[in-house]
């Protein structure tokens, strides 16, 4: 994967502050301030992010085989990780992952039960919270 020249830059800034002080934390405003004309700050009051394109350029510069650095992003704040943060970055990730993957199962879970028969007791009552109806419907029909 190639990068573009502005995710280089973005690099290259981070790479600099990092050699000056390894433990400070880059907020996008400087990155947009440093790199004129590079990124556009959404300052909307409604927006969630700032500045998407950033954490979408981190990602790839962290996909390239090019950079061996890894570039971690906590706040609306960047900097290249020590080997602990490092560490601790890639763990918040997989238990993202993890919590992800579990809402999807349960959403596939409920998927599959659509039309089944329900456990009906002696006097032929569904035996769930819904008692009204002898099959599940995952549905609005």
């Amino acid at each position: 994967m190639n990068l573009t020249p502005r995710q280089w830059m973005f690099y290259r800034y981070l790479r600099e502050q990092a050699l000056i002080n390894p433990n400070r934390w880059i907020d996008k405003r400087e990155i947009h301030f440093a790199l004129i004309g590079e990124y556009e700050l959404n300052e909307s009051p409604k927006a969630h992010d700032i500045c998407s394109t950033m954490n979408k350029d981190m990602m790839d510069i962290n996909r390239s085989e090019k950079i061996e650095k890894l570039i971690i992003l906590k706040n609306n704040e960047f900097k290249i990780a020590t080997e602990a943060e490092a560490l601790e970055y890639i763990e918040k990730q997989r238990k993202q992952i993890e919590n992800h993957a579990k809402r999807i199962n349960k959403l596939v879970y409920k998927l599959r039960r659509n039309g089944q028969y329900k456990l009906l007791s002696n006097d032929d009552v569904p035996i769930t919270e819904s008692k009204g109806r002898e099959y599940v419907e995952a549905f609005i029909k």
